[in-house]
C-alpha cells in the first residue's frame, strides 16, 4: 500500500481521536446535575406532563413557551429518555454534543461528496467544532446544549436538504425545518431563508409549498404566544443605534474568538479581534452574493436546475447557493439579536453557549473559500488553516478548563448544600431562580425520584487536618449588597479531577453551607514550565445576602484527587445584622 493510500486513512483516524479526545474530556466534567433552566425544561416539564389529564394537554405543555421561546425539541428528548427509563441528565448532555458530529457530517458530505475535496480539507472543521470553547454552558448544561447546538445545527441541514433539490430530500427539510423553529427562538429565521434561498433559485413550486408551511408554523408558534415586558423596543434601536448594532452583529459572528464573557456593549479594544473576524464573514457573505448575481449582468443563466425534483442534485451542486443561503440564516440570527438588545439591556450576548453560531458561519465562510480558490491557492489556505485552527483548538482546551472546572466546583457545592440545607445557594442571587428550584426539587424528589434523583455529594466523607490556616477577610463596600472578599495567596494542593480544588465552609451551630472559590491559574508560558495548571492562592468574592443571618466559622475543604481534607482557620463572620462587623 503506498503513502498516498495510507495519508487519507491516518486522516481520517486523526479526525476519530480527536472527536474521541472531545468527549472524552466533556465526560470529565459531565456531572449528572441540572442547573438554572434545567429545572423548568426537565423536572418541572415532567411534572406538569404527568399531572396532565388527557392527551391534548400533554401535546400542549410540550410546546408551551419559555420566556421568548418555544422549546418543544428540549422536552421531546427528555420524554422521549425518561420513557426509555434514562432519566439521567448525563444523556441529554452527550445526544446535545452529538449534533456536532451531525454538523462535521453535513460539511463532509458537501466538501468531500459533493465537491470531491480531499479528506484533508475535513480537519481544520473539525479542529474548530470540536473543542471546548463554548464553555460550560454550551458543553456541559443540558438545556443550552439541546437548544444552542441543534438549532444551529437544523439549519445548516434544512439548506442542504433544499440544496441536493429532490423529492425526497425537501420533504425532509420541512422536517428539519420545523425542528428548527422549536429548537431555539431564533430557529424561526430558517423559514424567511429558506423562502429567499427556493425564491432565488426561481424553484416556484416549492417555494409556494414552503410559504403554506412556514404561514402554519408561524400561526402556531404565535397562538396565545405572551410578549415578554422589558425587552426594549428592537424598532427603535434599530433607528436610534445603527452604530451599536453594527458592532455587536460583527462581535457575535467573530464571537469563538471572545476569550470572557461579556454583556453587550459598544466596541472596546478586547473586541478587535472577534470585530475583525465578524467583518471577514460579512465580507465573505457579500462575495458569495457578488457572485450570484454576476451571471445576470453577464446575460447567462444563473442556475442550472433540473425540471423535476427527481433528477440527480449533481446539475445544481456545483452552485455556490448553499454557502450563500446557510451563513444567511446566521447573519439574520446575529442582526436581529443585536438590535434586540441595547447596552443598558443587562443580557449576555457575547457569551459562550451562543458560539456554536460563530463557529458554523466561520466554517461556512471557509467552506466557501476553499472552493472558490484554484488549486494552488487551495493547497496554501489549507495548511495555513490546520496550522491555525489546530493551534486555536489547543489554546481552547488550556483556557477554557478553568472557566469548566471553576463552574463545575460551584455547582457542586450547590448540590451539597440542597441535600443538607434544602437551599439552592448558588441561585440566590436570582430570587426566582431560588424559590422556583427549591419548589421543583421538593416535588419531583417526592413524585418522582424513580426518574431523576440528584446525585450524592462529593463531600460526604471528609478527613480533618490538625494543620490550621488563616483566610484573608475583608468587606467590600457596595451600596446594592454585602459583599466580603476572602483570599489566601499561599494555599496550593495538586489538583488532579476536575473537581478538585479549594471550598470554604461557614459553619454556625444550626447549618453548613459550602461555597467554591477560585483558584488562579498559571500563565501559558508558566504553565508549560513548570506543568503546574494552577498557582498558589484562591479567592471568592462572595455575596452575604446568599446566607441566613447567623454567625459562623469559616473553614477550608481542599479537595486533592478526590480526597476531602478539612481545616480549620480560627475565624469567623457575624451575618447577624446588615452592618455586622468582620472579626
Amino acid at each position: 500500500m503506498s503513502l498516498l493510500q495510507i495519508l487519507p486513512r491516518l486522516c481520517y483516524l486523526l479526525i476519530i481521536l480527536w472527536i474521541s479526545g472531545y468527549f472524552y474530556f466533556l465526560n470529565l466534567f459531565n456531572f449528572d446535575i441540572v442547573y438554572g433552566d434545567d429545572f423548568e425544561l426537565f423536572l418541572h416539564f415532567w411534572i406538569k406532563y404527568q399531572d396532565a389529564t388527557n392527551i391534548f394537554q400533554k401535546i400542549t405543555i410540550l410546546f408551551d413557551q419559555f420566556v421568548e421561546h418555544r422549546l418543544m425539541f428540549t422536552r421531546l428528548v427528555y420524554f422521549i429518555l425518561v420513557k426509555m427509563g434514562i432519566g439521567n441528565i448525563k444523556f441529554v448532555v452527550l445526544i446535545g454534543n452529538s449534533f456536532l458530529i451531525l454538523l462535521l457530517w453535513i460539511f463532509h458530505s458537501v466538501l468531500i461528496k459533493q465537491y470531491k475535496l480531499s479528506i484533508y480539507y475535513l480537519l481544520p472543521i473539525t479542529f474548530l467544532i470540536f473543542q471546548p470553547c463554548y464553555s460550560f454552558d454550551g458543553m456541559i448544561w443540558a438545556a443550552a446544549t439541546l437548544a444552542y447546538i441543534p438549532v444551529s445545527v437544523f439549519s445548516i441541514l434544512t439548506i442542504y436538504l433544499l440544496w441536493l433539490n429532490t423529492n425526497k430530500t425537501f420533504w425532509f427539510s420541512l422536517g428539519t425545518g420545523f425542528f428548527t423553529v422549536y429548537t431555539f427562538g431564533n430557529g424561526q429565521f430558517i423559514l424567511i431563508t429558506a423562502l429567499i434561498f427556493l425564491g432565488v433559485q426561481k424553484r416556484w413550486k416549492l417555494f409556494a409549498i414552503w410559504a403554506v408551511f412556514t404561514t402554519i408554523t408561524l400561526v402556531t408558534y404565535y397562538y396565545k404566544y405572551e410578549v415578554q415586558y422589558g425587552r426594549p423596543n428592537i424598532f427603535l434601536n434599530f433607528l436610534n443605534q445603527p452604530y451599536y448594532i453594527v458592532v455587536n452583529t460583527l462581535v457575535f459572528l467573530g464571537g469563538f474568538l471572545e476569550q470572557e464573557e461579556g454583556l453587550v456593549q459598544l466596541f472596546s479594544k478586547k473586541n478587535i479581534l472577534s470585530t475583525s473576524l465578524g467583518i471577514g464573514i460579512v465580507l465573505t457573505f457579500f462575495r458569495m452574493i457578488f457572485l450570484e448575481i454576476k451571471p445576470y449582468f453577464q446575460s447567462k443563466k444563473l442556475y442550472n436546475i433540473p425540471s423535476s425534483l427527481t433528477e440527480s442534485p449533481k446539475q445544481v451542486s456545483k452552485t455556490n447557493i448553499f454557502w450563500l443561503g446557510a451563513i444567511l440564516f446566521f447573519i439574520i440570527s446575529a442582526g436581529i439579536f443585536s438590535i434586540s438588545r441595547t447596552e443598558t439591556d443587562a443580557i449576555y450576548s457575547h457569551i459562550n453557549r451562543y458560539r456554536i453560531h460563530s463557529i458554523c458561519a466561520v466554517i461556512l465562510s471557509y467552506g466557501f473559500i476553499v472552493i472558490l480558490l484554484k488549486q494552488k491557492l487551495k493547497v496554501y489556505f489549507l495548511r495555513v488553516s490546520i496550522i491555525i485552527s489546530l493551534l486555536f483548538s489547543t489554546y481552547s482546551y488550556y483556557y477554557f478548563y478553568y472557566w469548566i472546572s471553576d463552574t463545575s466546583r460551584n455547582l457542586q457545592t450547590g448540590l451539597h448544600n440542597w441535600h443538607h440545607e434544602k437551599q439552592w445557594m448558588i441561585y440566590r442571587e436570582t430570587a426566582y431562580w431560588e424559590t422556583a428550584s427549591k419548589a421543583i426539587s421538593a416535588e419531583f424528589e417526592e413524585k418522582y425520584s424513580n426518574v431523576y434523583r440528584f446525585p450524592s455529594s462529593i463531600f460526604e466523607k471528609i478527613d480533618t487536618s490538625l494543620n490550621t490556616h488563616n483566610v484573608k477577610i475583608q468587606r467590600v463596600k457596595n451600596k446594592s449588597s454585602r459583599l466580603v472578599f476572602l483570599s489566601s495567596p499561599t494555599l496550593f494542593g495538586k489538583f488532579q479531577t476536575p473537581t478538585d480544588g479549594i471550598y470554604l465552609t461557614f459553619q454556625s451551630k444550626r447549618r453548613t453551607y459550602f461555597f467554591s472559590t477560585h483558584l488562579i491559574r498559571s500563565g501559558l508560558k508558566q504553565f508549560i514550565v513548570t506543568k503546574n495548571y494552577y498557582q498558589k492562592g484562591f479567592f471568592l468574592e462572595l455575596n452575604t445576602q446568599k446566607i441566613p443571618i447567623d454567625k459562623y466559622d469559616v473553614g477550608i475543604v481542599i479537595r486533592e484527587n478526590d480526597r476531602n481534607t478539612f481545616i480549620k482557620t480560627g475565624q469567623s463572620v457575624d451575618f447577624t445584622s446588615p452592618f455586622s462587623r468582620i472579626f
